[in-house]
């Protein structure tokens, strides 16, 4: 019968059912004893290597172009996973298990044949997959070499002889000088450099060029200076042509010649004569007498004809306005002219700046490549120069066995085992006896269908329990 859950009720429920959670718990506890009683020891060895970066075999060569510190930090993590790689190698393996036995180390593999492959191949992946373990320590520069076996001793003297064979390795793989071949190729590009040099101070010394830059910038400077001249140039040109254009409208208004009338001189004297002599005669005639008349009438004809205008004579003159904008014509011209000229000389300037930038352009291209040719070979011939040099200290470092990779702890036998892991195994396995002896008490009260609580009494009947009793032992015979 099912009942809603409640503290009191949990509490009874595992009241009922303790000896059967005390048994739960006592299997599970001794099922995880048994475990690390009964399961193989193994004891974990350990040996350190420290790999030295910088001017060495092992090290990216810096060059002139300089290696960023990223870079640098993953070049070296990939030399450290390289030598992981050696470390883990399958002939570096089988040796070490052929020097020691594949009787000590695999007893139970030499024994029984394995399904595929030879016995050597399957210890070989026994240990390079389960027994040994080869990383890199955090944030440092330390190969860490760790092999587990049941015989501590054994652990240590594999670990060890690993370690001893790598280092061999390592000192016949990674420095293989080649010192020779090297001093040929580094002679090929030594050449190739002296000639790109030789080529580069050649076009210098043939074009006369110090810095390219420099002139092209003061050749642009030049080039802007004289087109704006030519603007100013061009803006007086036509403002003078709008000048000689409204000069020569009004030059086309205004007449060659200005005619104008004048008194005639003679007809004047002889009026002037004629009142002379009337004068004279008067002082010895009468008025009335008629040779006075006779002059009065010759001086009021030549009278009327002044006032009619008979007397006036026609004249013309060169117009001064006229003059004096044939003046300004003339000048605006030749101020044309010389303008004009000046355009044309500042167009062939600019012309000939074009034509200079244009060449020094292409001579920029060519000395841009020669530069670059340049630089090539120095980086070429600087590389090989550093593999040369690393090569002869290679050899150095070979007569006196001397290797990047030293090591910082040699392997010894452990004084306690590594697995199984009691300290882990326990506190889980009690955990869990735990939990599981509480799932089985609840999981037998609910296959128990009888009514053991007056709530599932009250539950099933629909009725209210007024008492409850006690259970009575069965009444004796007597």
């Amino acid at each position: 019968m099912q009942a809603t859950a409640t503290f009191p009720r949990i509490v009874y429920v595992l009241f009922r059912h303790k000896r059967a959670m005390l048994y739960m718990f006592v299997a599970v506890m001794g099922m995880a004893v048994a475990y690390c009683v009964l399961a193989t020891s193994y004891y974990e060895s350990e040996s350190d290597l420290y790999v030295t970066f910088g001017h060495d075999t092992s090290a990216p060569l810096n060059t002139s172009s300089g290696v960023g510190t990223a870079q640098e930090a993953l070049d070296q993590q990939n030399i450290l996973n390289s030598l992981i790689q050696m470390l883990t190698s399958g002939s570096l393996v089988d040796e070490v298990i052929t020097e020691i036995g594949l009787e000590k180390l695999y007893p139970k593999i030499a024994a029984s044949h394995p399904w595929f492959g030879t016995p050597l191949g399957a210890a070989e992946r026994r240990m390079s997959k389960h027994d040994l373990t080869v990383q890199v320590a955090k944030n440092a520069n330390i190969i860490q070499v760790i092999y587990d076996h049941p015989d501590p001793e054994l652990a240590a003297r594999t670990a060890n002889l690993l370690v001893s064979k790598f280092t061999a390795r390592e000192l016949a793989a990674l420095r293989d000088p080649q010192s020779s071949f090297l001093e040929g190729q580094l002679a090929q590009y030594k050449t190739k450099l002296d000639q790109s040099e030789a080529a580069l101070d050649a076009f210098r010394n043939q074009t006369g060029i110090s810095s390219l830059d420099e002139e092209r910038t003061l050749l642009l400077k030049q080039r802007s200076d004289i087109e704006s001249s030519i603007a100013t140039n061009q803006a007086q040109v036509t403002e003078i042509q709008n000048s000689k254009q409204v000069l020569q409208s009004e030059l086309s208004k205004l007449p060659l010649n200005v005619a104008f009338a004048d008194e005639d001189d003679a007809s004047q004297s002889q009026l002037v004569q004629l009142r002379v002599q009337r004068q004279a005669l008067l002082n010895n005639y009468r008025t009335d007498s008629q040779t006075v008349q006779d002059l009065e009438k010759q001086i009021q004809t030549l009278t009327d004809l002044e006032a009619g205008g008979q007397t006036r004579v026609s004249k013309e003159m060169p117009s001064v306005s006229h003059q004096d904008i044939e003046v300004d014509l003339n000048r605006d011209e030749a101020q044309l002219h010389g303008t004009r000229e000046a355009q044309l000389t500042l167009q062939q300037e600019r012309a000939e700046i074009v034509h200079r930038i244009a060449a020094l352009d292409e001579q920029n291209t060519k000395l841009q490549d020669l530069e670059r040719q340049y630089q090539i070979a120095d980086l070429n011939y600087r590389t090989y120069y550093q593999y040369f040099e690393q090569a002869r200290i290679d050899e150095d470092l070979n007569k006196h066995k001397i290797t990047t990779i030293s090591i910082v702890d040699q392997a010894t036998p452990a004084d306690r085992s590594t697995y199984p892991k009691d300290y882990l195994i326990l506190p889980i396995a009690g955990g869990l006896a735990v939990i599981l002896a509480f799932l089985f008490a609840f999981f037998l009260e609910g296959l128990d269908e009888r009514l053991n609580l007056p709530v599932q009494v009250e539950d099933a009947l629909k009725l209210p329990v007024l008492t409850s009793l006690p259970a009575l032992k069965e009444a004796g015979a007597d």
